[in-house]
């Protein structure tokens, strides 16, 4: 017996539209998962860039270290440029010499190329024609150094007093140039949605919850806040025995 049309045209439309809605559903979820793979890759390869760029400073610094008496880059220090104290990263022998920075073209303080500068980092929210700011990307460890000869300006680490170069930070992802703020809570109320040279003093996790620190050995960890703090007084206080 034959079926009557009219139904057997009905059941054909209703399987195709079922097809159809499991077809879009699957495409969906397909593309979903593409998109948070996509994502997890550029994340890691920003995680990546920033790690050799952290390392490119520690190999600059202890280049520098080589031509000036064990000492790595100074927190602060006098050029002939200046009246007062400025920062390394504004002492124009080290951004040209040390850190291959065109600073005819990057001449104002603080300003860097985006390409020596944290890609995750507030620094990134807006490329200037002199460059980003350095102190939303990076920022360096201090404590003890303290100014040597009195009246130099100068305040640094004497790589040979670092008894342990492998497990000292010097610099890290951070939101001002000088990091005293740790707290991984005080981090995330604004996470990178800040102004520039927001002077608060914050290590930055912006990599997955984590930070990238280069040593004064010069090799690059990523550390998450549970970490870190297990290990805080020897990763920010470089002279402790």
């Amino acid at each position: 017996m034959k079926p009557i049309p009219a139904q057997n045209e009905m059941w054909r439309q209703n399987f195709t539209l079922i097809e159809l809605l499991i077809v879009i559903a699957i495409i969906a979820i397909l593309a979903s998962l593409l998109l948070s793979a996509l994502n997890s890759a550029r994340g890691k390869a920003r995680q990546i860039k920033c790690v050799n760029t952290l390392r490119m400073y520690g190999q600059a610094g202890s280049n520098y270290a080589g031509d000036f008496d064990d000492f790595w880059f100074p927190r602060t220090t006098k050029v002939p440029e200046k009246t007062t104290a400025t920062y390394f990263i504004n002492v124009p022998l080290i951004r040209s010499k040390y850190l291959n920075v065109d600073i005819k073209k990057y001449n104002a303080d603080g300003w860097l190329p985006p390409t020596i500068l944290c890609p995750l980092s507030s620094a990134m929210q807006k490329e200037y024609s002199y460059g980003c700011y350095f102190s939303n990307s990076y920022g360096i460890i201090y404590n003890g150094t303290d100014e040597n000869p009195v009246g130099s300006g100068f305040r640094g680490y004497r790589l040979p007093r670092i008894r342990k170069p492998s497990r000292s930070m010097a610099m890290a992802d951070a939101q001002d140039y000088l990091i005293y703020q740790t707290n991984y809570l005080e981090y995330i109320k604004k996470r990178e949605g800040v102004p520039l040279n927001p002077g608060n003093g914050m290590l930055a996790y912006r990599h997955g919850e984590s930070f990238n620190g280069v040593f004064f050995d010069i090799h690059v960890e990523s550390l998450r806040f549970s970490e870190f703090s297990k290990r805080k007084i020897e990763l920010m206080n470089p002279l402790n025995p």
